[in-house]
């Protein structure tokens, strides 16, 4: 009898730490801020950790109120100590950026870690960036790849990147082109356009495997209608030079133009090239 009723006490507990973080949804959801605030935060006193993280992140986009770098720590801290890992990431961010004190890029690495651990591709991602440049500890290439991979397995586009332009410089070990034409190739084909432009440099020069004009026309096209400016600018080369192309300077300069114009847009948006 005792356990029936220990039992019945969980599920009901549950279903009252449900209700208010589900209320809280809802609230949100009508763009009812204020009332979400209030929701979350007794779903987080209730032990709902992701009303917890939710109310932070409503703490550090200044929804329903005021904004509150140092709150919403402390909330990130209570949902992260419950292994909500995405809460671990941002806690990692915001020491990267010192948005409490002063960056602590020690810190940064410490939580980048256990939300990778947990499964958080984007903290895998950022830790192995902190690697290549040395912040908040050594400078370790083999580490860094290793999180790349481990990123990449998981289909983090930027990671799969990052990793294949490792493999095509080397970064202390002999470069491998076959390899970074696949890590390219995943990359494009899950978004990263970055990926796509690089991939098609390589069929143009003929690195890492066979050439094809056609394909690598083809990649910076589908580049440059999604913004890239490297896909513009190679295009545009081949245009200029008639290599693989009927030559067109007419249309070379237009896309040589528009990828100036983008790559513009990138440095006003503080746009950063990993490597």
């Amino acid at each position: 009898m005792k356990k029936i009723f220990l039992l019945f006490f969980i599920v009901s507990l549950n279903s009252i730490f449900a209700n208010s973080f589900n209320n809280g949804w809802e609230a949100y959801n009508k763009k009812d801020y204020k009332k979400a605030r209030l929701y979350f935060k007794k779903a987080c006193e209730e032990g709902h950790s992701s009303g917890c993280f939710n109310l932070a992140l409503m703490y550090i986009n200044k929804k329903g109120g005021e904004q509150n770098y140092f709150i919403a720590k402390e909330l990130y801290e209570k949902a992260c100590n419950a292994e909500v890992f995405r809460a671990c990431l941002n806690l990692g961010l915001m020491y990267y950026k010192g948005q409490v004190k002063k960056p602590d890029h020690l810190k940064a690495r410490k939580f980048y870690k256990k939300a990778c651990d947990g499964g958080e591709q984007k903290a895998c991602f950022n830790l192995g960036l902190m690697y290549i440049n040395k912040e908040g500890g050594e400078k370790d290439y083999f580490k860094a790849k290793k999180l790349f991979k481990k990123a990449c397995d998981k289909n983090y586009a930027q990671a799969c990147y990052n990793l294949g332009i490792m493999n095509f410089m080397g970064f202390k070990e002999k470069k491998d082109l076959p390899l970074a034409r696949e890590l390219f190739k995943k990359a494009c084909d899950d978004g990263h356009m970055r990926g796509c432009a690089t991939l098609g440099f390589m069929y143009l020069e003929k690195q890492g495997g066979e050439q094809s004009y056609l394909k690598a026309k083809e990649l910076f096209e589908k580049a440059c209608k999604k913004g890239n400016p490297n896909g513009c600018y190679n295009l545009g080369i081949m245009y200029k030079k008639g290599k693989g192309v009927k030559q067109d300077k007419e249309k070379a300069k237009e896309l040589i133009d528009k990828a100036y114009a983008l790559e513009e847009e990138e440095i006003k948006k503080n746009s950063k090239i990993m490597f």
